[in-house]
């Protein structure tokens, strides 16, 4: 049995990466993307049409799925089990931040 996992912002180069390493990963499935609100509602090839890359071709597997809010943690975090996040936060701006 796969582990389901969702994948915080997934577009960017270290979102890309990631989604590749996963792809034929023997224990992870990516059953959600998510990004934020300006990609929410595309679907995973549209957010990064012209911005990928990497060497390989985006994966098929991940081409239609429809990218999700990343900051509607309560919905998403109901459908999987492990959670991957590919963000470069400050770690000032994020030791302000309320839990």
């Amino acid at each position: 049995m796969k582990i389901s996992s969702r994948y915080y912002w997934c577009n960017g180069m270290v979102g890309q990466r990631f989604l590749l390493l996963l792809e034929n990963h023997p224990w992870v499935e990516v059953k959600v993307v998510a990004a934020s609100k300006r990609s929410a509602g595309q679907s995973y090839e549209e957010a990064v049409e012209g911005r990928w890359k990497m060497t390989s071709p985006i994966p098929e597997r991940y081409k239609k799925m429809m990218i999700e809010d990343g900051e509607d943690v309560a919905v998403i975090s109901k459908q999987v089990d492990f959670v991957f996040c590919a963000i470069s936060l400050d770690k000032e701006i994020r030791r302000r931040q309320k839990p």
